[in-house]
Parts: C-alpha cells; structure tokens; sequence
C-alpha cells in the first residue's frame, strides 16, 4: 500500500492510522465485494486503475478515497482460491501482461506456503 506523505487536512501521513482503518471499513462494509468475486470468477490478477473504462463501475467509496490503482491477487491453495490479497495505491501504477502474470505468482507463492504449512501442523 502506498502512502504519501501528508500536509493537507484529510490526507493520510506517512505511518499513519488512518488508512489502514479506512481499508478495514471498506472491507468490512463489503466495498471489494464484487472485485472479489471478479478475481475468483476470472482465476487471476484484478487491475484498475483511474484511467480504465471499469474504474467508475468500482464502489463509490474507492474513488471518493483517491485509490487510483487495485490490484487484487488470488491465493491458492489445494488448487483452489482460498483468499485474496488486495493492494492499493493513491497513484496510477502502469503494469504490463508481463508484470500482471508475474505479480499474479504471488499469489501461488503465498498458497504453496500454506499448504506447506497445514502439512506442519
């Protein structure tokens, strides 16, 4: 998550609480909902960013906080999505097909390591 440094009144500082809090609230209020369900649907990488066509189909709630980029990785494991890592920033970050697949290993990394771990227990 990128946070930039603050000044004005409602931006969010570097280290400061009250994104983290504000993301929590989103999730919790079911703001990701459909990217959710769009990333398990499609089995990969959700990427959006302000200057895509489905940036103003995304919840109000995220373009009123100035996120500008999301992506939204599928974990896997046993062959399964079994969660979803979310990430964000205030700016628009570009990425290629390339970087996409490469970013979406991720996600197949953070499964293999807990299906390695379930085997521990």
């Amino acid at each position: 998550m990128h946070i930039p440094h603050g000044g004005e009144k409602g931006t969010p500082a570097q280290g400061s609480e009250e994104l983290p809090e504000t993301l929590s609230r989103m999730c919790m209020a079911g703001v990701f909902t459909d990217l959710f369900e769009r990333s398990i649907e499609k089995e990969g990488v959700i990427y959006i960013t302000s200057e895509s066509p489905e940036y103003r189909m995304i919840h109000e709630s995220i373009r009123r906080n100035n996120i500008r980029t999301i992506l939204m990785i599928p974990i896997k494991f046993s062959g399964e999505i079994t969660g979803i890592l979310n990430l964000a920033s205030y700016s628009v970050k570009p990425y290629n097909r390339i970087s996409l697949e490469n970013i979406s290993s991720i996600g197949l990394q953070l499964g293999s390591a807990l299906q390695r771990k379930s085997y521990n227990l």
